[in-house]
C-alpha cells in the first residue's frame, strides 16, 4: 500500500478544500502533468517550495471555487468530482482513480467574504 499526502487548501475565511494523494511515481508524474499543463508551471512550483502535491491543490482548489460560482455557490465534494469526471480542461477526475482523491470542500457564499468599501463624494 502507497503513502498518502493529505493537502489542506485554506482559502483564508472563505473555504477548505482537502485533497489526498497517493505518493507514488506515478501520481507525482500526473500532478506534474498538470501542473505543466497551464502556463507559469515553473513559478508556481517554486511559490509552494517545489511540492508538487501543495501546487495541484492550489490549481484544484482554484477550480472548485470557480464550479462554486457557477452553481449559485452550491459545489460539495459529489459534485465537484462529477464536473472534474465529466471533464475539465487540464485535469483528470479527483475520485481516486489517478491517485488524487478530494476529501472534503466547503460550500461558501459571496457574503462570507471579507470586503472593503472605498466611497467618495464626486
Amino acid at each position: 500500500m502507497s503513502k498518502k499526502i493529505e493537502v489542506t487548501v485554506t482559502y483564508i475565511d472563505v473555504v477548505d478544500i482537502k485533497i489526498v494523494f497517493d505518493d507514488t511515481p506515478e501520481t507525482q508524474k500526473k500532478c506534474h502533468e498538470i501542473n505543466n499543463f497551464w502556463g507559469g508551471s515553473k513559478n508556481r512550483l517554486e511559490d509552494v517550495d517545489n511540492c508538487i502535491y501543495k501546487c495541484v491543490s492550489r490549481l484544484i482548489g482554484n477550480e472548485i471555487i470557480r464550479l462554486h460560482m457557477k452553481s449559485s455557490f452550491y459545489c460539495g465534494v459529489n459534485a465537484a468530482i462529477k464536473a472534474f469526471n465529466e471533464g475539465i480542461e487540464g485535469f483528470p477526475s479527483i475520485d481516486g482513480q489517478y491517485g488524487i482523491k478530494l476529501e472534503y470542500c466547503d460550500d461558501f457564499e459571496l457574503s462570507d467574504l471579507d470586503v472593503d468599501f472605498s466611497v467618495k463624494e464626486k
